[in-house]
């Protein structure tokens, strides 16, 4: 997708996440094959009492579609109740005879009506002796759920489904009867066969989670779900950096760095240290260095003023060495060296001594031109 705000393409992700949408979750939802899982039946039995035809033996023939259409139509309502999100499809797998269709017997009251006569009593036994063969049509109907990727509704499935349907359609059997001209509907039983799906573990092969490279499928909160490289493997980069579940190549480590140590490598396991390390130690060295030597100067001060070796007049010229050290006033030591006391008589000019009628003169020196022979 092109970004005017920045003036080049930027990527749309979905589950994913980057600038180029490489990296995935630690857990996304499982890719789960529904339609290959097995599914759970339930098998219905009804007596319909209406006349089974031989034709019933064929369900491909006019009078078996006649009868199927209009059974399923009133099964899908009801077995879709049962459970919506499950159910799949109902379908009528086979017609058989069923119970014997008696017929109503006639009598006539005795105010003034003719009885039946004995003949016609004999007629109508030999008559229920044929109509033995007029059975109803047993129609055995199977319906189907598909498994979802929970664990409580693949249970649901395998417990409680029979005992729904088996309430479902006891309490609207009346509906199915008219579909049939208010013909007599029993519901003879409604069973399932052996699950073969037994728990939410069962449907792993049905799992798919290769969408995404290194992704691994685990139950998590009663769900497939798809766990990436970087959730399994807590510890893969070292603890030294942040673990990106790359899709088309696995785990990879953004490694952390920081002014005092950087670390680096496949797994962030190397490490060296930072420029904010070493100006931190050349930095301590010179504060600590410093220090000592601030310490070491109080020290030596300390010490001189309490041995006395330092008099005020001697501070005075450590403190003013033009005023002092050029000072030749007499102090009453004695000169190193020299006998006698130390006065600044010693010291001073004898300008009487000069003879000031000296003539003294000076000549100009001469430059010799020297050649070499």
């Amino acid at each position: 997708m092109f970004s005017i705000e920045v003036n080049d393409c930027r990527c749309s992700c979905n589950i994913t996440y980057g600038d180029r949408c490489n990296f995935g979750p630690n857990v996304t939802t499982a890719d789960v094959d529904n339609a290959a899982i097995p599914t759970r039946k339930a098998n219905i039995t009804l007596d319909i009492k209406i006349p089974f035809l031989d034709a019933y033996y064929d369900l491909l023939s006019p009078e078996s579609l006649s009868v199927t259409n209009k059974l399923q139509k009133e099964l899908k309502t009801l077995c879709k109740s049962a459970e919506p999100l499950a159910f799949k499809e109902v379908k009528v797998d086979n017609l058989q005879p069923g119970s014997v269709i008696e017929a109503k017997r006639v009598e006539r009251s005795l105010d003034g009506e003719p009885k039946i006569h004995l003949f016609n009593m004999l007629f109508m036994k030999l008559r229920a002796l044929k109509q033995a063969k007029n059975r109803s049509v047993l129609a055995t109907s199977r319906a189907q759920y598909v498994y979802d990727n929970n664990a409580t509704q693949i249970n649901w499935l395998n417990t409680r489904l029979d005992e729904k349907l088996t309430q479902i359609l006891e309490d609207n059997i009346q509906q199915i009867s008219q579909a049939f001209a208010n013909a007599s509907v029993l519901l003879k039983e409604v069973v399932s066969p052996t699950p073969q799906i037994n728990d939410i573990t069962d449907i792993l092969p049905f799992v798919n989670c290769s969408a995404f490279a290194n992704y691994t499928a685990e139950v998590i909160d009663g769900q497939w779900q798809c766990v990436g490289p970087c959730k399994t493997t807590p510890g893969y980069c070292s603890g030294h950096g942040e673990c990106l579940n790359d899709i088309l190549a696995g785990a990879m480590c953004r490694c952390y760095e920081s002014n005092i140590r950087q670390y680096y490598g496949q797994r962030c396991d190397l490490s060296r240290w930072g420029r904010g390390f070493y100006g931190a130690i050349f930095g301590s060295l010179a504060a600590a260095l410093l220090l000592v030597m601030i310490v070491l100067l109080v020290v030596f001060l300390v010490k001189k003023g309490r041995s006395g070796m330092w008099k005020k007049n001697d501070l005075r010229g450590f403190l003013d060495f033009e005023e002092d050290y050029f000072d030749f006033t007499d102090t009453g030591r004695h000169d190193l060296g020299l006998t006698g006391p130390y006065t600044a008589e010693r010291f001073r000019r004898h300008l009487e001594d000069i003879d000031t009628q000296m003539q003294v003169s000076t000549k100009r020196p001469e430059v010799l031109n020297v050649s070499s022979r």
